[in-house]
């Protein structure tokens, strides 16, 4: 939800500022197909100024946006690369971890790293870009 005050956008958690990305990895989403739709729309506000939760305002939030947008399908990228080979979804944390040295520390930053995993996974599997299997009562994760 945004609120648009004396031309300036309050954009809440819409946009993260890529310092963010750079230390969280797995900015926290339940929905990754309306996050991206959000920020979308976000670039289409006639406001003079933005202010998100997360980021020194600004009055260029094409950029900012394009930002966010680009490191949500570097994820996406990463995901499915991963998947390129069938995999557990602990399994696709762990390799997203390794690549971007994140280091999960405590119980809360894992469980709120694999729900938006499974956000990303739930998306890619709504998109058709990826399918699962049942392996030995493991579910496994492929790219189609």
């Amino acid at each position: 939800m945004g609120v648009i005050v004396d031309d300036v956008f309050f954009c809440g958690d819409s946009v993260f500022a890529p310092e963010v990305w750079q230390r969280l990895i797995l900015i926290y989403a339940v929905d990754i197909g309306e996050m991206i739709a959000s920020i979308e729309r976000l670039k289409r506000v006639g406001a003079k100024s933005f202010i998100a939760s997360h980021v020194t305002p600004t009055d260029d939030i094409e950029e900012l946006a394009s930002i966010n947008l680009a490191k949500i399908q570097m994820l996406i990228d990463d995901i499915l690369h991963i998947l390129s080979t069938p995999a557990e979804t602990a399994t696709v944390l762990w390799e997203i971890c390794k690549r971007h040295g994140l280091a999960i520390r405590t119980i809360q930053q894992y469980y709120l790293c694999l729900d938006t995993l499974k956000a990303y996974l739930s998306y890619l599997l709504e998109e058709g870009l990826i399918a699962y299997e049942f392996d030995a009562n493991r579910l496994m994760w492929k790219t189609i």
